[in-house]
């Protein structure tokens, strides 16, 4: 955008072409696949937050909210359900991504109903996406060679990675605290936004999508 002032000294606009280093899997339209490489970044720090377009800070952040002491990811968890089952053709590819992430989290560390990941920033290390990527090889080129979002990816950063990382001891979920929310949906019902504005200024939040 004409905005976007690129030459601050903040700011560094990275091109997925910089990232992605199979020419196979380019060009992607596929933001599931491309956050699969972000680890790749040149400059990007050991332990990073990642937020997608309409994600919002709303208070002061801290460290601690994102890491433990030990430097263990934090996940923040949402009150539905993951799904789970069979990848449906005329499902949404998230929804395919969750139950394809679930059947190897079931089958590799442990059968049970996981909460979903909240739609909020996300809490990654550069070392845990490298050996993920050598853990879940096939799940992180299925993911890859989809284009568009399809019934055969995984939900990498928003499912696999973050529970594969708690059964293996580097990850702390996080419950969510009573009425909290973490997404809004704007409608063409003028009223109905503004008790969203009014509910976004009065209650406290850390982010929002």
């Amino acid at each position: 955008p004409s905005w976007l002032r690129t030459n601050h000294p903040r700011i560094k606009v990275v091109d997925i072409s910089d990232i992605i280093d199979d020419p196979a899997y380019l060009p992607s339209y596929n933001s599931q696949a491309i956050e699969s490489y972000l680890y790749r970044i040149e400059g990007l720090s050991e332990h990073f937050i990642y937020l997608n377009d309409d994600f919002f800070i709303a208070s002061e952040l801290r460290f601690s909210d994102f890491f433990t002491r030990d430097s263990k990811i934090k996940v923040r968890l949402g009150r539905g359900l993951s799904p789970k089952g069979d990848p449906e053709n005329s499902e949404d590819g998230d929804v395919s991504a969750h139950k394809n992430s679930n059947a190897v989290l079931d089958a590799r560390f442990k059968k049970e109903d996981r909460l979903t990941v909240m739609h909020r920033p996300y809490t990654l290390t550069r070392t845990l996406m490298k050996e993920s990527l050598r853990q879940f090889p096939e799940e992180f080129h299925q993911t890859r060679k989809s284009r568009f979002r399809s019934t055969k990816m995984y939900g990498l950063h928003n499912c696999l990675v973050p529970y594969a990382a708690y059964y293996q001891g580097r990850a702390q979920l996080v419950p969510p605290t009573i009425l909290e929310k973490d997404m809004y949906f704007w409608t063409n019902d003028r009223a109905d936004n503004d008790k969203i504005v009014k509910e976004l200024t009065t209650r406290e939040h850390e982010g929002f999508c």
